[in-house]
């Protein structure tokens, strides 16, 4: 495991750094409002993979991890995903013909059945993670490199970037498939809703986190520039790149996350990576916000961003945690609530907020989740040992 460390965090850093260049590397050959499309793209395919999910994924790479049975667990969750994503396919043709607005969202849900096909998840559970790190580099950073590309010779603009991420979705599905001698696509499953309310609470939560972390830029689309859009969206991929970084090493060590000293050093290790990098944000913030957002104007939005590293990475392991120690429950309630809030002061102040509150906003309440994660994890832990339930 510890050789396959660097060949994981070197593919997963790539990837999200790809990820984040995007937006800057683009501007430079497209206006600001295609530039801000892409983003738009960006954020409902993220929103509507996580809704195919909606907690079937997180569970059921938790039941494969510590289940020898793996292949039965895999079928039906994916028999489900597959029959709600031609639900939202419908849901989207619906919406493309009926209504004005969030076209990019309605395309989204088109798409819904070819990103529902991956299952890259199944190969973490399987304590695989080098295999899953490189089907996920194909998936997720292939086509940005196709698109710059692309665009370097002049033959690219926003309407690419959509079907480049649908191909090579189904092409990592494939991949998979090969690793693990399994199906690329599984029959539909009509009782599908069952299989989804098993991991409801989860689901939930993960619906609501998807709107917090990147949904609700939906509801900001007509209340910023396109440069602020795009400056948003910088912010969003940056801590997004830190939650997939944690989550990268959260699911190397998943099946040892149970060990107190292996979680301590973990949350060791994260907590010093978000101090040095606050610190670099702080000392250099006119160099990496001309880096990041093309303009050294963005300084104090590279600042308050930097403080999302911390409300993230804070005790990085809580939630993994507790679904391990199945502990959903509280996990769920947290989540809602907060993106609940969140969400909602979005809404109702979206005409008065400046781009700088908003992305203050994600920090701070980045950290009220991540705090309640901790809270959860001490009381159950204190529960447990003290004999309850």
């Amino acid at each position: 495991m510890g050789r396959s460390i660097p060949i994981i965090a070197c593919l997963a850093a790539l990837g999200h750094v790809l990820a984040v260049a995007l937006y800057p590397f683009s501007a430079r050959f497209l206006d600001s409002e295609n530039v801000a499309i892409i983003g738009l793209m960006d954020a409902n395919i993220m929103l509507v993979v996580g809704w195919l999910g909606f907690g079937l994924s997180a569970t059921a790479t938790r039941d494969i991890a510590l289940s020898g049975d793996w292949k039965k667990i895999i079928s039906s969750t994916q028999s489900a995903r597959l029959t709600l994503s031609l639900v939202f396919m419908v849901i989207g043709v619906v919406g493309l013909n009926v209504f004005d607005g969030n076209r990019y969202f309605w395309l989204a849900l088109v798409a819904a059945p070819f990103l529902a096909v991956n299952y890259d998840y199944l190969l973490y559970g399987l304590g695989r993670p080098v295999s899953a790190s490189v089907v996920s580099f194909l998936r997720q950073s292939i086509p940005l490199i196709i698109f710059c590309l692309l665009l370097v010779i002049g033959i690219a603009d926003s309407d690419y970037y959509m079907p480049l991420i649908v191909v090579f979705a189904v092409f990592s599905a494939y991949a998979v498939s090969v690793l693990v001698k399994a199906p690329l696509i599984y029959k539909l499953d009509p009782f599908f809703m069952k299989i989804y309310w098993a991991s409801v609470s989860i689901g939930i939560a993960g619906l609501v986190l998807g709107m917090q972390r990147y949904g609700f830029i939906n509801i900001l689309e007509g209340h910023l520039t396109n440069s602020e859009i795009v400056q948003l969206l910088v912010s969003l991929k940056c801590m997004l790149f830190v939650v997939a970084c944690k989550r990268m090493l959260i699911q190397i060590f998943y099946t040892k996350l149970l060990d107190d000293l292996v979680a301590f050093k973990i949350n060791i290790f994260c907590m010093a990576s978000a101090i040095a990098t606050i610190g670099t944000c702080w000392i250099f913030p006119d160099f990496l916000s001309s880096i990041l957002f093309d303009s050294q104007d963005a300084a104090d939005i590279l600042r308050v961003m930097s403080l999302g590293v911390f409300s993230v990475l804070f005790f990085a392991v809580s939630d993994s945690k507790l679904l391990l120690i199945r502990k959903d429950r509280w996990m769920s309630i947290s989540t809602v609530l907060t993106g609940l809030v969140f969400v909602s002061i979005i809404f109702s102040f979206r005409n008065e907020l400046r781009l700088v509150d908003i992305v203050g906003l994600m920090v701070f309440f980045e950290f009220v989740l991540s705090f309640a994660y901790w809270v959860g994890l001490v009381y159950y832990k204190k529960t447990i040992l003290k004999g309850g339930v």
